[in-house]
């Protein structure tokens, strides 16, 4: 029934001092902001206290996750140019959605068709792994890694890696020469 004499908004980013968005003292039904600029990327607080003619207030708090990047990836095991000689091998890398979301789908391909063939890497940090890979799919020779990453928000990130697999024994043979 009251008029409404102020409408407060302020936040928050990743924990920092509160910084004032909007403050409109006048009840004509549209809002702006003071700063004028994007908010950019980051996890954000944001207070509301509207205050009407006689003093009375309602404030409520609500967290916000601005997330417009896709997570960084990286591949450490196998490195370019390795030469596996093992059918049991441990993959590894690194992935992070730098103070996003969070990184909420993680995936191996060997041949980078996903759709058909991809399995799925436990997330468990910024660090991952998974064990027992077996490459002798194809026989021996050149071979590509493929992994990917997303937040669920942006895009998949693909990194990949190019090796060798060996797993066979030289052969030697021997000319007589007379």
């Amino acid at each position: 029934g009251n008029v409404l004499t102020s409408v407060v908004v302020t936040y928050s980013k990743d924990g920092a001092a509160a910084t004032t968005l909007l403050n409109d003292t006048t009840d004509d039904g549209a809002w702006t902001t003071l700063l004028g600029i994007a908010l950019g990327d980051g996890a954000y607080e944001l207070s509301f206290v509207a205050t009407d003619e006689v003093g009375k207030t309602t404030s409520f708090i609500r967290n916000v996750v601005i997330d417009t990047a896709q997570p960084t990836l990286s591949i450490t095991s196998p490195v370019a140019s390795e030469l596996v000689d093992t059918s049991s091998y441990t993959i590894s890398g690194q992935v992070t959605d730098n103070l996003g979301k969070g990184v909420t789908a993680l995936e191996y391909s060997l041949t980078g068709a996903f759709a058909t063939e991809e399995v799925t890497i436990p997330l468990s940090g910024l660090n991952w792994s998974v064990g027992s890979v077996d490459f002798s799919g194809g026989g021996e020779g050149a071979k590509t890694l493929y992994v990917r990453a997303t937040d669920g928000l942006n895009g998949y990130v693909t990194q990949s890696t190019s090796f060798n697999y060996d797993t066979a024994v030289p052969t030697v043979s021997e000319t007589i020469i007379n």
